[in-house]
């Protein structure tokens, strides 16, 4: 990587770390430190340092983002998740059975039914 381009990524990343999500993110790490019984001026000196790293704050603040959408999930999900258990419970005892019902009766067919 050139230096021409780590340039235009750190302006792109300072750009970034004024966002309100970012904003947010530091609040929430200052409060951290200050429950931790740390001082003001350390928590702020040491999030600010943490949040200016793009390698280090950067894969941390895609892993909360992600950890708040799977938190957010709505009933539409839930929906999907009871389908596809329901679907997989179905099948799964349907395959049991049909396989029992042919090891009981193995001279019918099942679609004698149907002729």
């Amino acid at each position: 990587m050139s230096d021409e381009d780590k340039l235009i990524l750190e302006e792109e990343w300072r750009v970034q770390l004024q966002s309100a999500q970012v904003q947010e993110v530091r609040m929430e790490l200052i409060e951290k430190y200050l429950s931790a019984g740390r001082e003001m001026e350390f928590a702020e000196t040491e999030v600010d340092k943490f949040l200016s790293d793009p390698e280090r704050s950067l894969k941390y603040l895609e892993m909360r983002s992600y950890a708040k959408r799977q938190n957010e999930m709505g009933f539409e999900g839930i929906f999907q998740l009871g389908a596809a258990f329901a679907i997989g419970l179905v099948g799964n005892v349907g395959i049991k059975y049909f396989t029992a019902w042919r090891q009981a009766s193995p001279d019918h067919d099942i679609f004698q039914f149907f002729n």
